[in-house]
């Protein structure tokens, strides 16, 4: 048996995962950045652990039972290329990381936290006390927060707000499908988008990106977030047209938002590339992270535990944790 690691990122903890594994198999270990070497050895591989799996990939892949993905989202992995026999699982455990981001986006943006900042070292005091054009902020015990998307990220991040005093409002494909968290005031289905961004000052994208959410946000849906409103997306970057996203915070259709998913990712991890072919750098309104919201030790640690378990279920026979539907 033969398994194939091509994410970079759990290379310290594959002594770990060998262990939990206790399993007698081929272990290779492979840089995503390295499609020839990736190519090679997927040929005759049985279990794929990575999240990028592109379908020229797949094409050699004739001994391929089990990709486990190491992240959350699978759009990385090219899942209708896969013959029928392979199952696909993911993993989770940022949302505790990511739903910290979103709180200190929300009140970073509502504070001006950053220009604050930049205009202090200027020597300029953004203040009501010493600039008479300036109004108090707001608290946000009792304003909204709209949260596109309730799975696990949307549910974290509805709990952390709900401690700030925040009504907390949601979208999801489906209103009453499984069960919504107490800190949740109202759910409704994702053809109420309308309703959430009307209602809410700061609006989340945390749905994963599919055909229906592509483009989900364009013009006429940020107008709807209104000059007061805020948008932070921790989602995937193609849930809101970037044209669009960009237009509305120079023309300050909306207050500002924070994004931390890109519509540019470098080819390497060593890499560097601009985030969009839209100059955002040089907007002021705008908290720009690169995709690190999830990034904690901790979220690691317990994905690699993951990894480790459904490689070790596969190979023994049992129920793998986490499988992602084909549907």
């Amino acid at each position: 048996m033969k398994i194939l690691f091509a994410d970079t990122l759990y290379a310290q903890y594959m002594p770990e995962i060998r262990k939990a594994v206790a399993e007698d198999a081929e272990w290779c270990v492979a840089s995503p950045s390295d499609p020839l070497a990736l190519e090679q050895e997927i040929a005759d591989a049985d279990i794929f652990v990575g999240s990028k799996l592109p379908a020229s990939l797949v094409a050699g892949a004739k001994a391929l039972k089990l990709v486990v993905c190491s992240a959350s989202g699978t759009n990385g992995i090219a899942i209708d290329a896969l013959p029928e026999h392979v199952a696909v699982t993911n993993t989770y455990h940022h949302e505790q990381s990511i739903s910290e981001y979103v709180m200190m986006s929300v009140v970073a943006l509502s504070r001006g936290l950053l220009q604050a900042d930049s205009a202090l070292r200027q020597g300029r005091w953004r203040s009501v006390f010493y600039d008479s054009s300036r109004r108090p902020h707001h608290v946000l015990a009792g304003q909204t927060i709209g949260l596109i998307g309730l799975g696990h990220m949307g549910t974290a991040v509805a709990k952390l707000a709900k401690a700030f005093g925040m009504r907390v409002i949601a979208t999801r494909r489906n209103a009453a499908a499984g069960e919504v968290s107490e800190a949740v005031d109202e759910v409704r289905g994702s053809d109420q988008l309308a309703w959430l961004l009307q209602e809410a000052r700061f609006v989340v994208v945390c749905a994963p990106l599919t055909s229906e959410t592509r483009d989900l946000l364009g013009p006429a849906q940020l107008r709807l977030i209104g000059p007061d409103g805020f948008l932070i997306n921790v989602g995937r970057a193609e849930i809101v047209n970037e044209e669009a996203l960009f237009q509305s915070l120079l023309t300050r259709v909306i207050a500002g938002a924070a994004v931390d998913v890109w519509y540019n990712y470098p080819d390497k991890v060593d890499g560097v590339r601009e985030p969009s072919s839209f100059p955002f750098r040089e907007l002021d309104n705008i908290i720009m992270t690169p995709h690190h919201s999830g990034q904690a030790e901790e979220n690691f640690r317990a994905r690699a535990g993951d990894i480790a378990y459904n490689i070790g279920a596969f190979l023994s026979g049992k129920s793998l944790r986490n499988t992602v539907s084909r549907k």
